[in-house]
């Protein structure tokens, strides 16, 4: 994803990164900064604000409001980024693809069970998880967790063991989620036959090109049950990887919840006993949270682990269709006028039962 980043040129490579800057520092800064600014309250208050304390509380909200301000425009930024770039990598991808499979003499790759498996995922077609969107889920998980290290290196300002705690807790919580999602993409990929199947029935029951014989031999419930078997199987292995993925985080979540009790229970001593500041204690307990995104799984995980199961079958169909010339030699000696009609008289056989609009033979 990085190289297809990098390929879009050098100046959406620097936007994307900045953007990953700034989303992980400007958030950091905003909790800091009203800490800092909730801390200045009580001496503005008593000596007002033209005093030292009054003047750093408005030095304060002048940071925290501008940082802000810059966390909100992160938003409508990130959309416009997603769309130039996806569009830019959309194009690229299917050029690609298109090339690869003009490629071969012939249309026997075409009706290859794995050449469409390979070509429905790397267009992204079966889980609308598409690869043209993973540079900006990149570029979002990427500033979640330079974010979460910025908040735990905040929080190791004040005690370097409770930053360091944290930081260690969710790396070790962050790698058995991780295994788990990937596998699940992974096991959905090796499924692509069944679910391509589901989704050519399910555009055999919505499109208009076989709306006519689907009403004239009454397939309609037939197509429906047939969608619903076909979609149910292609999900079961992926909904049994979600249900192990829930129980983890299940098993987790108690680790992460004595983790933040003992923090903040030792933070709460600490300001019982006056010896730790307000302003710090009230950019700490934020900050605190904030340290999640280092290790936590977030639903850009998840879109991106599925987003970049697509990417390899791109390479894989360019070097497997590249070789299918030397693979189909012998059919190539064939006159052109056989391989139609053989080709004819196949697919014919298995559309016989259903009629001609039907072309069962693309999956």
């Amino acid at each position: 994803m990085v190289r297809l980043l990098l390929a879009s040129g050098k100046g959406w490579t620097a936007a994307v990164v900045l953007f990953v800057a700034a989303s992980a520092i400007v958030p950091n800064l905003v909790l800091v900064s009203v800490g800092f600014m909730v801390g200045q309250v009580p001496e503005a208050t008593r000596d007002g604000l033209s005093s030292p304390s009054g003047h750093a509380l408005l030095i304060g909200l002048a940071v925290a409001g501008g940082a802000y301000a810059v966390a909100v425009l992160l938003g409508p930024i990130q959309t416009a980024m997603s769309t130039a770039l996806k569009w830019r990598l959309i194009y690229s991808m299917q050029s690609r693809l298109m090339a690869a499979v003009s490629q071969p003499v012939g249309i026997a790759h075409l009706e290859q069970p794995q050449v469409l498996d390979r070509l429905a995922l790397a267009r992204g077609q079966l889980i609308n998880y598409y690869p043209a969107d993973a540079v900006m889920t990149l570029a979002m998980v990427a500033s979640n967790r330079i974010g979460g290290l910025i908040a735990c290196v905040a929080v190791s300002s004040y005690r370097w063991w409770l930053g360091a705690g944290m930081l260690v807790i969710w790396l070790a919580i962050r790698r058995p989620q991780g295994k788990v999602i990937t596998e699940q993409a992974k096991t959905f990929n090796e499924n692509a036959e069944v679910m391509r199947r589901a989704m050519y029935l399910e555009q055999l029951a919505t499109r208009p090109a076989a709306a006519k014989e689907t009403r004239i031999f009454g397939l309609g419930n037939w197509l429906i049950d047939r969608y619903r078997a076909q979609w149910t199987l292609g999900m079961t292995a992926s909904w049994r990887a979600l249900r192990r993925l829930d129980s983890r985080v299940l098993g987790l979540s108690v680790i992460v919840l004595a983790a933040y009790t003992g923090a903040t229970a030792f933070l709460g001593v600490q300001a019982y006993q006056h010896q730790i500041a307000l302003g710090t204690l009230c950019a700490l307990l934020p900050l605190l949270i904030a340290t999640h995104t280092v290790g936590d799984i977030s639903w850009d995980d998840v879109g991106l682990a599925w987003m970049l199961q697509a990417l390899p079958h791109v390479d894989e169909l360019e070097a497997e269709l590249a070789g299918q010339d030397t693979k189909l030699g012998s059919e190539h000696d064939m006159p052109v006028g056989d391989r139609v009609a053989r080709l004819t008289t196949a697919a014919l056989d298995r559309v016989a039962m259903v009629g001609p609009r039907f072309r069962l033979d693309l999956y």
